[in-house]
């Protein structure tokens, strides 16, 4: 007998087929429930390799043993009369055929809802298609465009990849109908292995789009493609071939193609927003993303000079090479208005408005229909504290695209805090958009301190901290608002986390010195403003620092002295006059006093014309006049001008911080009510932490504060300042612990630190 009938004879070509459907069918469902119950990814290599280990041991079973109507026995000892037919064989095999053929005519039905495809290369570099229209129900009406990979030989044209999902991601927000998460948000995951579905729920989007690009001299090569972040199925792909020549066409290509898939029904505005190009000069474009690559924090460019910002020089370029490139304009505006946001001097910062300026108005002449051109110059009419004028170009941006993340930021700060509720709104809106935001984080603080809610805008900070670790301005504002809540400590230990990962850190500096100057300790304060100013010598806000520690310190003249050097005739700087009025205030000087807060009620004045003024400004500026008065004329009667102020929006809020509760103490003794007055200073010891409020709202200290001299003869208040005092002694001790163990970094640590 051949060996062929023989296998036939021991039924082992029956039952290995039978085994390999049903194998494929295991494998089939394996892939299912992996998706249905997000099993891990070894599951699949796990199935195949016990399959795989199976087949020999089925077969050799299979040779050796023989089904009969006694059992399973072994071939070699029955009767060719007691063998089966292998009729149940048969009807499993043919029974696992037809469960393979119903399975595959589903699978297949379901594919075309789907609509999986790749592209085909046309002999000319096109791409013909076979994929149909994907419905809503499959990729719904939000997208993250992710960093796209580069697979060029020269790694320096990575900037080149990224450029082109940054463009995409551009066309795709210009419609109205569809969510797209900006870029911040989107390409943090460049480089990152964590899977789509994970990404889709950390970013609440249905779609995302990622490929990649080979560029190659002139060729260009993209593949682009839609996975939906639901079940991680991946529902088009596309390649598209063409030169840098044609990177404009290949860019509006992938973009129809994209729109395609959504279904969506474009407007006329919104098609040619789209397709719309700034540019048909590839090497300006190219400049522009370049410089859209220049990553850099707020810190890093306090410093930085014009003339040695990359971005800037590569945008400057590009609009050399086309002075009608309007969205490179637009981005040149940005870079001068953010360098504008970060420079430390006053005079720089004129200066870099005005080249703002400069470039968002020539935007507007090329293209007023630019969203961006709007943004870009209600950003410029923000940083010259034109809030009417800013909220009406980031309103026109919205309206020309709603989805315009720079629109939503920019007027909700416009609110200025008069209307915290449609600031939460349209802040709320821009997380959506760019879900992972730092920055609205820090815009949403500013809207929870406007409500009293201090505790809720901390943790906005603390949020944004782990969100960008090493973007000092969060640590600042940080620091800044736990010692308003009495709590220095904790603001130096914020600071010190910056400082031990970047020593040069000039908000960091700032802060730890402020943390010292919040828990009176004059010496280590000013020695953190040294220390700042040596590298920094032109620093307006270290001065205004070190000013603010000489009033803290009742040394009156020098601050004056050193204010005198700042100040140009004529001068209506709110920083500075901010700190002269509480030098003219604690010295007593009424003639200076009177003048000060005069300057304060006409700048209020000019704000107010310019659009909404939080009302802490008026209150400020109330109590400015209250206290010049009296210094004036000290039988004046202040009594129903105090009365007014207490019952202020600001004085009435729950979530006062120490120095306004101070205002509230004094207030209260000016109307009559010394108990309500004493109540309310006693709240100023914030309990079991042990935490201290040093300063009033006008940075004098306990001591020297003019708001509460009414109190000063009652021996209810002589209880509470010693009672104040001996905590303010704790809590330099507890500081002064925590630097010797390290928690906060020492000035002698940090000389050795920082570089020149």
């Amino acid at each position: 007998m051949s060996f062929l009938n023989e296998l036939k004879r021991r039924k082992v070509i029956r039952v290995s087929i039978a085994y390999l459907i049903g194998a494929w069918l295991l494998l089939q469902l394996t892939e299912v429930l992996s998706e249905l119950l997000n099993l891990p990814d070894t599951i699949g290599p796990i199935v195949v390799s016990v399959v795989v280990i199976g087949l020999p041991i089925v077969v050799v079973l299979a040779w050796m043993f023989e089904i009969t109507s006694d059992g399973l026995k072994r071939d070699r000892d029955i009767a060719d009369a007691e063998r089966s037919s292998g009729r149940v064989i048969n009807v499993l095999v043919i029974g696992l055929l037809l469960v393979s053929l119903g399975y595959f005519i589903w699978e297949s039905r379901f594919q075309k809802e789907v609509s999986l495809s790749t592209g085909t290369e046309l002999a000319d570099g096109e791409t013909e298609t076979g994929d149909t229209a994907i419905g809503p129900h499959a990729v719904g009406r939000s997208i993250a465009v992710l960093p796209f990979e580069s697979f060029s030989s020269d790694k320096d044209n990575e900037y080149f990849a990224d450029g082109l999902a940054d463009t995409l991601l551009h066309k795709l927000a210009q419609i109205s109908d569809l969510k797209v998460i900006a870029r911040n948000s989107s390409f943090q995951f460049k480089g990152s292995n964590k899977d789509v579905r994970e990404i889709g729920q950390l970013l609440g989007v249905e779609t995302i789009l990622e490929g990649s690009v080979q560029r190659a001299g002139e060729q260009v090569r993209i593949i682009a493609q839609l996975i939906r972040t639901q079940d991680g199925v991946h529902i088009w792909s596309q390649s598209f071939e063409g030169t840098t020549g044609d990177i404009f066409d290949l860019q509006d290509q992938v973009a129809s193609r994209i729109v395609d898939q959504f279904q969506l029904s474009l407007s006329d505005a919104e098609q040619a927003r789209m397709l719309r190009d700034s540019t048909d000069n590839p090497e300006a474009y190219d400049l522009v993303i370049r410089a859209l690559n220049q990553d850099r924090t707020v810190d890093e460019m306090v410093d930085m000079r014009a003339e040695d910002d990359e971005k800037i020089r590569l945008l400057q370029k590009a609009v050399e090479l086309d002075p009608n490139y309007a969205l490179a304009w637009v981005h040149l505006s940005e870079a001068w208005s953010v360098l504008a946001f970060a420079t430390d001097s006053s005079e720089e910062r004129d200066r870099l408005i005005a080249e703002a300026q400069k470039s968002a108005e020539e935007a507007l002449r090329l293209d007023p229909t630019l969203p961006e051109s709007h943004s870009a110059m209600g950003w410029v009419a923000h940083r010259k504290d034109e809030k009417l004028e800013a909220a009406r170009h980031f309103r026109k941006a919205l309206e020309l695209n709603p989805n315009s993340l720079s629109g939503l930021s920019g007027l909700a700060l416009q609110g200025n805090q008069s209307d915290p509720e449609e600031m939460l709104r349209l802040l709320n809106r821009s997380h959506e958009i760019d879900p992972t935001s730092a920055i609205v984080y820090r815009q949403k603080h500013y809207v929870y301190l406007s409500l009293g809610r201090p505790q809720q805008a901390i943790e906005q900070l603390k949020l944004a901290i782990e969100l960008e670790p090493a973007e000092g301005m969060y640590y600042n504002d940080l620091a800044d608002l736990l010692e308003r809540e009495g709590r220095p400590d904790e603001g130096a230990r914020y600071a010190s986390r910056l400082l031990k990962q970047h020593p040069n850190s000039f908000a960091g500096q700032m802060a730890l010195a402020e943390a010292w100057l919040a828990a009176s300790d004059f010496l280590r304060a000013g020695q953190w403003i040294e220390l700042l100013l040596r590298n920094r010598d032109e620093s307006d806000s270290g001065k205004q620092l070190e000013i603010e520690r000489l009033v803290a310190a009742q040394q009156y003249e020098e601050a004056l002295s050193l204010l005198a050097t700042l100040e140009t005739p004529g001068d209506f700087n709110i920083g500075l006059l901010m700190r002269r009025l509480p030098a003219c205030l604690g010295s007593r000087m009424a003639e200076c006093s009177l003048q000060q807060s005069k300057k304060l009620h006409t700048m209020l004045t000019q704000a107010k014309a310019r659009g909404p003024v939080p009302s802490e400004f008026d209150y400020y500026t109330g109590l400015a006049q209250i206290l010049a008065s009296e210094i004036a004329d000290p039988d004046l009667d202040s009594a129903a001008f105090a009365a007014e102020l207490l019952e202020s929006p600001v004085a009435m809020k729950a979530g006062l911080f120490g120095d306004l509760h101070y205002a509230r103490v004094g207030l209260a003794a000016r109307k009559g009510d010394k108990a309500a007055a004493m109540g309310f200073l006693e709240k100023t010891l914030p309990g079991a932490e042990g935490g201290v409020f040093n300063r009033d709202v006008f940075g004098l200290t306990v001591e020297e504060s003019l708001l509460l001299d009414p109190l000063r003869n009652e021996p209810e208040f002589s209880n509470w300042l010693a009672r104040y005092q001996e905590r303010r002694k704790a809590m330099q001790k507890h500081m002064q612990n925590l630097e010797s163990r390290g928690e906060i970094l020492s000035f002698a640590a940090a000389e050795r630190m920082v570089t020149p």
